[in-house]
């Protein structure tokens, strides 16, 4: 998870936007913010603290890149697919689940139980 104190999610931000194919606008939507929010933090003149602004970018654009599926995951996917309980109905998701399990970005949380 990146350290919010850190300018990391600015950096994500600024990014985000200038990728974007709707620019501000669509990472607002992204985010669940305004474009004018957007842009006010942009521009270091935003009214109130920035650290839940930080927060939901660092959720939405920080990604993982999954070493059992090859894709890239959001912090948020990756921890879901770790921590959820151990799948009985196929086989193709334990071999997942038991990837997440011994793989590096999975957080602590409790041990992996599947018998």
């Amino acid at each position: 998870m990146a350290d919010l104190s850190s300018p990391d999610w600015l950096g994500m931000l600024v990014h985000a936007v200038a990728t974007h194919p709707r620019g501000r606008a669509g990472v607002a939507d992204d985010l669940g913010l305004s474009r004018s929010a957007i842009s006010q933090v942009l521009a270091g003149v935003y009214p109130a603290r920035t650290d839940k602004i930080g927060r939901r970018v660092v959720a939405q654009y920080n990604r993982v890149d999954c070493p059992h599926l090859l894709i890239s995951l959001t912090e948020a996917q990756c921890h879901g697919f770790a921590l959820r309980p151990c799948p009985t109905a196929s086989p193709r998701e334990v071999r997942h689940w038991r990837a997440c399990q011994r793989c590096p970005h999975r957080p602590t949380k409790g041990e992996p139980k599947c018998d």
